[in-house]
């Protein structure tokens, strides 16, 4: 827009102030306008105006204003500092003023906008850290603490916990807060016929009730339920005293309330066995039973003989005895097995084999169940306890009777077989050729065993131009 012009044959200087043009530009928005340079088109800027900072070319600038760092009628100047505070701008923009905070140190709580802030600090607050701090000091001597003004340092207070009456002590524990609090609480247990105790006057809420002897029992801070174990105490009417003892018995109270009374017992002691209640037991002992472990136990002193034992008076020791087993008449002998309870049973079940044809036996006379039914021969077969099963094999050499094969297949060289060698199973047996023949007799007699050897041999013939011929096929 420069309108300047040269001097006769001469370049003009074009130099022009752009904010002459500009500068409503930058003082509308209150910013100042500059052109650094005259001579370049473009390079006009607005400046934010002080104390603000900022500036942009060829626009209005971006004002911005730290009110904790710079002095100017709206900002905090000095306003925090002097209270050892910390400032903090939260918006630095220039047009946002009078939002500066003072913020109070550590352990020190506390804000103020614009203005230096109300310090406080709780003395008694775990979070406090400085000498002043109470620490550990009220509750170490289990007594609260307070403070009583948060802005003041050195007020805080112990004060002992209730039921006590002492006045709080500045800066130190109460010297002395004893309280009986049997004195408050102890128409709770005289209401239950129980004393009250308080162990440590210096500790609340640790009164206690206790039963009145013979019962036992306490309780903290209520009635007790009170136990009566009458076994344990010594004295009392209903108490088993020295009773299970005196008799070498235990004693036991099942029920221990004290409302349950003479339900005590005595109970025997191993291996005997035995119980009453409120009185000494009857013991017995079972010389003959498997859980009897003592000196006088029978054991297996019977048993291992096959013998019974028996206890005749289970409330005596040493008078068992082994009995034989029936149909021995044997008399039992006291504390040891019978030297002999020999039995023939087969005085008593011949009956059983001799109704089959069969002879009983019994091979050992101490041993109960061993008798045994034999077959009669020919016949084979044992049955123990029983009639036995017989069986006849006619090819054995052992078998004697008509219908026995004897030796009439091997003098002929041939195999004799008893296809049922149940006793009602005769004359089946056959005699059987030698190989390559494998024909058979009928029943109970020799087998014809010709063979024409030509079905085997012939191509030994053939193989020579010759014929073959068996002459005799049963040879």
């Amino acid at each position: 827009p420069s309108s300047k012009s040269a001097v006769a044959a001469a370049v003009a200087s074009c130099d022009f102030d752009e904010c002459t043009l500009r500068k409503s530009t930058c003082e509308n928005a209150g910013q100042m306008c500059e052109d650094p340079d005259p001579s370049v088109v473009g390079d006009w800027r607005c400046v934010c105006a002080l104390p603000s900072n900022g500036s942009a070319t060829a626009q209005v600038a971006w004002c911005e204003l730290d009110e904790c760092a710079k002095a100017c009628p709206t900002c905090a100047n000095t306003t925090c500092s002097d209270k050892n505070q910390v400032c903090e701008d939260p918006n630095k923009a220039a047009l946002s003023m009078g939002d500066w905070t003072c913020t109070c140190p550590q352990p020190y709580s506390g804000s103020a906008t614009g203005a230096a802030a109300v310090c406080k600090i709780d003395e008694c607050s775990s979070q406090c850290t400085g000498s002043a701090c109470a620490r550990t000091t009220c509750s170490d001597a289990n007594q609260t603490c307070y403070d009583p003004d948060f802005t003041k340092v050195g007020d805080w207070t112990c004060s002992c916990p209730p039921p006590s009456t002492q006045p709080p002590q500045t800066g130190a524990p109460v010297a002395n807060c004893e309280v009986d609090e049997c004195k408050l609480h102890g128409d709770v247990c005289k209401n239950q016929g129980q004393t009250c105790e308080d162990p440590n006057l210096l500790q609340p809420n640790d009164w206690m009730c206790k039963c009145v002897a013979p019962m036992t029992g306490t309780a903290t801070v209520k009635a007790a339920d009170c136990t009566l174990d009458e076994c344990q105490v010594q004295g009392c009417a209903t108490c088993a005293n020295t009773t299970c003892s005196g008799a070498n018995q235990d004693c036991n109270d099942p029920d221990t309330s004290a409302r349950s009374t003479a339900d005590w017992t005595c109970t025997c002691r191993p291996p005997f066995q035995g119980v009453a209640i409120a009185n000494a037991a009857t013991c017995l002992l079972d010389e003959c039973s498997v859980n009897c472990t003592g000196m006088t136990c029978a054991g297996a002193t019977c048993s291992d003989q096959n013998q019974t034992c028996n206890d005749p008076d289970t409330s005596k020791l040493n008078d068992w005895t082994c009995s034989c087993p029936p149909p021995s008449k044997q008399p039992p002998a006291q504390q040891q097995a019978v030297a002999g309870c020999e039995v023939d049973e087969c005085e008593r079940m011949k009956q059983v084999c001799e109704s089959v044809g069969q002879t009983c036996s019994d091979p050992n006379l101490l041993a109960p169940n061993d008798w045994v039914c034999t077959c009669a021969p020919p016949l084979n077969g044992t049955g123990v306890a029983k009639a036995a099963k017989c069986t006849l094999d006619e090819c054995a050499a052992s078998c004697v009777g008509a219908t026995c094969a004897n030796d009439t297949c091997s003098s002929v060289n041939q195999v004799c077989n008893d296809p049922n060698i149940a006793a009602t199973s005769t004359n089946d047996w056959t005699c059987t050729c030698p190989p390559p023949s494998s024909q058979s007799a009928v029943a109970a007699a020799v087998a014809s065993c010709d063979f024409d050897e030509c079905t085997l041999r012939k191509k030994t013939c053939e193989n020579a131009g010759q014929t073959c011929v068996d002459p005799d096929q049963s040879v």
